[in-house]
């Protein structure tokens, strides 16, 4: 995925969450908080106690690898910069179908147009992309 993992929402939550453990905040703090459930909340504690904030930050979401590489997603950020007539398309504004038959003639690889707008927003570039 992005290069710049630490970004990504779902991270910052975590960090959040074991800098209030390493402050000695309660479990239900840390809940209410940063908005996770107890159960989450424990999950996190496990893995900081076992490895510090370093555990939380490089845990895994799920899913398969991507078939993408980091390289690619540099690739596709870049691309995000100009403009889709750059690469052969009509109008001035990138949109999530655009932006995925970009990914599917670089890369051969086809993504639904949600996938798409989940690699935008994972990029930070969620400004760059309008609607379809």
């Amino acid at each position: 995925m992005p290069t710049h993992k630490s970004k990504l929402p779902s991270v910052q939550i975590r960090m959040a969450a074991g800098r209030m453990l390493l402050r000695g905040e309660t479990i239900a703090t840390v809940c209410e908080e940063v908005g996770i459930s107890i159960k989450t909340a424990k999950r996190y504690q496990e893995l900081f106690a076992a490895g510090g904030l370093a555990a939380l930050e490089n845990m895994s979401v799920g899913g398969r690898p991507s078939a993408l590489s980091p390289e690619a997603f540099d690739w596709i950020a870049a691309a995000l910069q100009g403009e889709p007539q750059a690469y052969g398309f009509p109008g001035a504004r990138w949109t999530s179908g655009t932006l995925g038959q970009l990914i599917e003639r670089q890369f051969g690889v086809k993504y639904s147009r949600v996938y798409v707008r989940q690699i935008v927003l994972n990029l930070g570039l969620s400004l760059r992309l309008g609607r379809r």
